[in-house]
């Protein structure tokens, strides 16, 4: 009906051609006129103009028109349908965590595979044992996680894992946590210490393993092992027998690294160094005996030595020179000193200290040994003691006068002279760093770290003998328990004969792969240049050298009868039995009268409790040891020498190595800088910061802690790795909204079936499994999630989900090309959930609950198909991005929707042979694409706008197209404007 200014109300009938017509009618445009000058003229029609349309034109039948909606058709697009949240927050992130832990599933796997999978194909990861005492910290956290990743990758190759995690249980920190515990904390028994200790290691152990669990990991957590386990304790005092009876463990008297903040040797592993510990530097006049002057032609002189340690002067029994260097004989006013002449030249402080001088003479090292001289306190020797002076290769002209103070009981050079020349050994400190009572009434009990060095100095000063002092700033160790400076002095211990190791040790070590390999020599050096190994300790808590002495001749006695009698008792008495009983009743039924010995007081190094776990495995060596840079010289030291010593075998096949934790600036984590993180504050949250959850957390280890030694952490980083979580929870959505209708593996379309775009996007995923496949097995973790990253923004997101959305929503559901997509998407989201399993197995363990009819990632043997690395189908889309690429780049990726486009193929054969038009036009994100060959279409030339494109396979003409908007799949693939596409109409017309 003709539209005309009218009032009239009554109902009409009208469309959108009819409404066009009443514009053109009422500005008496052209109806063949552009549409674009049409507008243009439109928009500058004066004002009043405008309201005069309304009046005109917005008549009743106008306004039935713009009240009628268009047909719906979301209801019959396929948009994804799953429960799978993109993101988690707060506390439903926290409620998820915890139940896919606590799950049946997630708790019984190490259980099922243990006991299911093939036991020819294990894989051995021996957990060096932390330490039973106090919270956790994020090395706990980096430590774990690396284990946890390397054993879940191995069950995801199908190899059954064996994973015992233990804990070192033993030690001096408990065994003072407990004394202050006890009913009597100044003089506890050893016993109240021992009970004490026992139930404060095993709460620490309880509380470690729920954390430990929490954050996912896999182990034998019904079966640990415990250092202070009865088991434990009888198999280390068997294993220690051996080394006694094979004459690989002795006793012997000799300078030791003595803490006596905590009253008991150390080994070298169990000292950390103070770089800037100040000592008294002192340079101290030795007089020479009056026969020894006149061999000099002189009426009196001294050897001039230099030490940092002016309290162990006391212990002073010779000086040793290098026999074949030169010595000065030098004059200061009318006194007279002996110094290294390659030492005065070398040494600034030396000539500042001596001023003036002129030398006298020059003579040999060797000459030097003919003299004789006097102790410089002589209330701590007397006078009429006469010294050597011996030739020693210990000396140097590096520092000091080139005459070292020896004291055979204080340093381990001094104590080889003194064996070697017979001189007095013993030591005038006791245990608690004293100067012992006998030593004379000016230096008695006073400590040597604290008064009696300064005293020596007053004294030293006082008779003459001091030339010169001051404060000396240097590195020194420390007990890294404690904190406290040590000493080095003589006393009787047992040691193992790590010289007679040493050999042996290197020729094993050439055998591990250590990674990363720059530590290699490291520890070669820490075999090479270690003394012998102090394993015996004077504490209560711990397990007991199992030997007695004679009371009288102080003999050791020690054989297979007493060993066996301990071990009955460690079952039946428990692991106190040894401070229960006395020494004749441990001994009775041996054949020893136990009136004639007394027990020994000394236990085990816990370096030895855990160097001897691998005696707990199944079978040795195991596959890797795998714990911080730092256990060089502590747990993979301790294990190598007791391997090699009871087994002669190295105990481990691999090692690797990670680094410590620091902040966002590189600060190592200290609770005085106020940087220390939590690590239940990240998974848990605080509330000032909402969790990142188990996953996200473990992420980060994967991410930032398998090749660097600083491993930092911060809020910042933390929050870029939560963005990474939630881009895999995106693209695993993504897959299971598409996916979720199918219900059996049965409905995944064959190989053959799929089109080519899909063929594709398997060989694609199966390079990305090859990739990361690669850096899982090197223990690279941080480029399987760069590699993650990478196929997910690139090779997902950007390509493949965005170019099959359109048959994923808008095909009908069960249309072959719609089946060949979610075929794929299937396969993507289980190998994909496969490879970041071992990263992320919480998230893993949530997708198969959405997805039932995946295959779980462990244990499955989730592998590409050799058939979807097709070269041929490679190189054919290689060709095919270089002209989407080169045809975007003239178009954009917003123009390519409103271009059809020609494509004239000028090599077939390197086109995917069952590609079409459809599938093309797909790849291109273009409306619609024709093709045909070169030698039926003949020559192409670009037409008024039309953008051409070439590379040696295809030809590429773009044109603006004719089609017009779909209202259903959003594609200008229609006829006509707001009319259904094609195929949407046949999608519509199947659901009626």
């Amino acid at each position: 009906m003709a539209l005309c200014p009218s009032t009239s109300t009554e109902s009409v009938n009208i469309n959108t051609t009819q409404a066009w017509h009443v514009f053109q009618h009422h500005f008496h445009f052209d109806p063949s006129a552009n549409l674009i000058k049409m507008l243009t003229a439109l928009i500058h029609r004066p004002l009043f103009q405008w309201k005069d349309v309304r009046h005109t034109l917005i008549t009743p039948a106008i306004r039935a028109l713009s009240h009628q909606k268009p047909p719906k058709y979301s209801s019959t697009v396929l948009l994804p349908r799953t429960n799978f949240p993109a993101r988690l927050e707060g506390a439903k992130r926290l409620a998820q965590d915890q139940s896919i832990v606590n799950s049946t599933a997630f708790q019984s796997l190490y259980a099922r595979q243990w006991t299911d999978w093939p036991p020819e194909n294990t894989f051995i990861l021996h957990d060096g044992p932390p330490y039973a005492n106090g919270t956790l910290h994020m090395g706990h956290v980096v430590n774990k996680v690396l284990k946890d990743i390397t054993n879940r990758w191995q069950l995801t190759k199908g190899r059954r894992v064996h994973y015992r995690p233990g804990w070192d249980c033993h030690g001096l920190p408990i065994e003072l946590k407990a004394k202050r515990k006890t009913g009597t904390p100044d003089r506890p028994s050893p016993l109240e210490i021992r009970n004490e200790a026992r139930k404060f290691a095993q709460d620490t152990v309880e509380a470690q393993q729920s954390q430990f669990q929490s954050w996912g990991i896999l182990g034998d957590w019904d079966h640990p092992y415990l250092t202070m386990d009865p088991d434990y304790v009888e198999r280390e005092m068997r294993l220690c027998h051996r080394l006694i009876q094979n004459g690989l463990m002795f006793q012997r008297y000799m300078p030791v690294y003595w803490s006596p903040s905590s009253q008991t040797a150390l080994a070298e592993s169990e000292l950390e160094y103070n770089p800037n510990h100040k000592s008294i530097s002192a340079y101290i006049k030795f007089p020479l005996c009056s026969e020894s002057c006149r061999q000099l032609s002189i009426d009196s002189g001294s050897l001039l030595i230099w030490t940092t340690t002016p309290w162990s002067i006391v212990a002073n029994r010779a000086v040793c020179v290098k026999s074949d260097a030169e010595y000065c004989l030098i004059q200061i006013a009318d006194e007279f000193l002996i110094v290294g002449q390659a030492a005065l030249a070398n040494n600034p402080d030396l000539k500042t200290c001596l001023g003036d001088h002129q030398v006298i003479k020059v003579v040999s090292g060797q000459s030097l040994t003919h003299l004789k001289y006097s102790h410089p306190i002589k209330s701590v020797q007397g006078s009429e003691v006469e010294f050597p002076v011996l030739s020693a290769n210990h000396v140097t002209m590096t520092a000091g006068t080139g005459l070292v103070h020896t004291a055979p009981a204080h340093g381990p050079d001094d104590y080889l002279v003194g064996l070697e020349h017979g001189l007095d050994l013993s030591c005038p400190v006791d245990e608690n760093g004293c100067y012992i009572r006998d030593i004379g009434p000016e230096l008695r009990e006073l400590s040597v770290l604290g008064d009696g060095n300064t005293k020596i100095v007053d004294l030293l000063q006082a008779s003459g003998h001091l030339l010169s002092h001051g404060d000396f700033f240097h590195s020194y160790p420390c007990d890294w328990r404690t904190k406290q400076p040590v000493i080095l002095r003589a006393s009787k211990q047992w040691f193992i004969d790590t010289t007679s190791l040493k050999s042996s040790s290197l020729s094993a070590l050439k055998f591990v792969d250590i990674q990363p390999a720059s530590w290699v020599q490291g520890f070669q050096g820490v075999l090479e240049k270690r003394p012998y190994w102090c394993v015996s300790r004077q504490r209560v808590w711990g397990v007991p050298i199992p030997v007695f002495y004679h009371k009288e001749s102080q003999e050791v006695l020690s054989n297979d009868e007493i060993i066996q009698r301990c071990c009955e008792l460690n079952r039946s008495e428990g692991t106190d039995f040894w401070w229960k009983m006395s020494a004749k009743d441990i001994l009775m039924g041996t054949g020893v009268n136990g009136d004639d010995y007394e027990k020994g007081g000394d236990i085990l190094d816990v370096w030895f409790d855990s160097g001897i776990t691998w005696s707990t495995l199944p079978e040795v060596p195991a596959d890797l040891y795998l714990e911080g840079l730092d256990q060089f010289s502590g747990w993979f030291y301790s294990s190598l020498v007791t391997g090699m010593a009871l087994q002669k075998q190295c105990p481990y096949k691999n090692i690797f190595v990670h680094g410590f934790t620091v902040d966002e600036q590189g600060r190592k984590m200290s609770k005085s800088t106020g940087n220390v993180v939590d690590p239940s504050d990240l998974i848990t949250g605080t509330k000032k910061k909402s969790p990142y959850g188990v996953d996200t957390v473990r992420l980060w280890v994967a991410a930032h802690a398998s090749q660097s030694s600083s491993i930092e952490i911060g809020d910042s980083i933390m929050d870029l790795t939560k963005q990474t979580m939630n881009k895999i929870r995106n693209s695993c959505k993504f897959i299971l909204g598409n996916t979720s209708r199918l219900t059996s593996r049965e409905q995944l379309s064959s190989y053959e079936d799929l089109r080519p775009v899909d063929r594709l996007a398997l060989l694609q995923l199966a390079v990305y499994w090859e990739h990361v496949s690669i850096h899982f097995e090197q223990m690279k973790f941080n480029l399987v999630c760069l590699r993650l990253d990478h196929y997910l923004a690139n090779d997902l997101s950007s390509f493949y989900f965005h170019i099959t959305k359109d048959r994923l929503y808008c095909d009908e559901e069960a249309s072959l090309r719609r089946r060949s997509a979610q075929t794929v998407l299937f396969h993507i989201l289980e190998t994909l959930k496969a490879s970041f399993a071992p990263i992320a197995p919480i998230l893993a363990q949530e997708i198969e609950n959405a997805h039932p009819v995946l295959r779980p990632s462990f244990g499955s043997r989730i592998v590409p198909e050799n058939t979807w690395k097709d070269e041929k189908l490679e190189s054919s889309f290689r060709f095919l991005f270089d002209l989407k690429s080169k045809l975007t780049k003239e178009l954009g990726d917003s123009n390519l929707k409103n271009c059809d486009v020609l494509a004239v193929t000028k090599t077939p054969h390197r086109l995917p042979e069952d590609m079409d038009a459809q599938d093309l036009a797909e790849f291109l994100q273009v409306p619609k694409v024709s093709i045909c060959d070169q030698l039926n279409y003949g020559s192409m030339n670009a037409k008024g706008d039309d953008i051409m494109v070439e590379n040696e396979m295809l030809t590429l003409r773009a044109s603006h197209t004719e089609g017009c908007f779909c209202p259903r799949c959003r594609l200008k693939t229609a006829m006509r404007d707001n009319e259904l596409c094609q195929r949407c109409e046949s999608v519509i017309r199947s659901l009626q």
